[in-house]
């Protein structure tokens, strides 16, 4: 049976795409290890944004450029930010966030859920989400080197593409490396 909902002691990973440093959000995408069946499920959304949002006065061309998301993607393909909260806070409810920039991606969010009826279900960890995979890597046996080498492995195979669910999905496959025994662990 597949596992769509993860437990409420599983570490959440997020990350959102702006329009730019001052602009709105306009990705969102989070993702989570399944340590049982070694698995990632990731989960990302376009957001359309709302009127109020001014989105021609806050776009940043070379934020697109990194991420390579139109305005008209998100006509087309977004979704409003309501329906994304909702969805977020059936899944997520009771669950730990954890980002590679928590500051940014939390004022991103709290502008998210601003524009919709909803408060999150969930909370957003302050720290930066490196901090929580170093420290379990640590718990398993991985000394500093052999762990480098398999952060390095890692992230040639997911490059942070500046994408919300791929960069969310390369936070996931960290933990979900860091989660393993180390093969010098004791």
């Amino acid at each position: 049976m597949k596992k769509t909902v993860p437990g409420a002691d599983t570490p959440i990973f997020f990350d959102i795409e702006a329009s730019g440093f001052d602009g709105v959000p306009i990705e969102i995408g989070w993702a989570y290890a399944d340590l049982e069946i070694g698995v990632i499920h990731v989960e990302s959304h376009l957001i359309n944004p709302p009127r109020e949002w001014t989105i021609n006065q806050v776009w940043d061309k070379r934020a697109a450029k990194l991420h390579g998301i139109s305005r008209q993607d998100l006509q087309t393909q977004g979704l409003p930010p309501q329906k994304i909260a909702e969805r977020m806070n059936s899944i997520l409810a009771d669950c730990m966030l954890y980002a590679d920039d928590p500051v940014w991606d939390e004022d991103w969010l709290d502008a998210l859920y601003y524009s919709t009826t909803l408060s999150p279900s969930f909370t957003v960890h302050p720290l930066p989400a490196s901090g929580m995979i170093d420290n379990r890597a640590r718990e398993n046996g991985w000394e500093g080197g052999r762990f480098s080498v398999l952060l390095k492995s890692i992230g040639e195979e997911y490059r942070t593409v500046h994408r919300a669910g791929e960069d969310a999905r390369q936070l996931a496959s960290l933990w979900l490396a860091a989660s393993r025994k180390s093969p010098n662990a004791s």
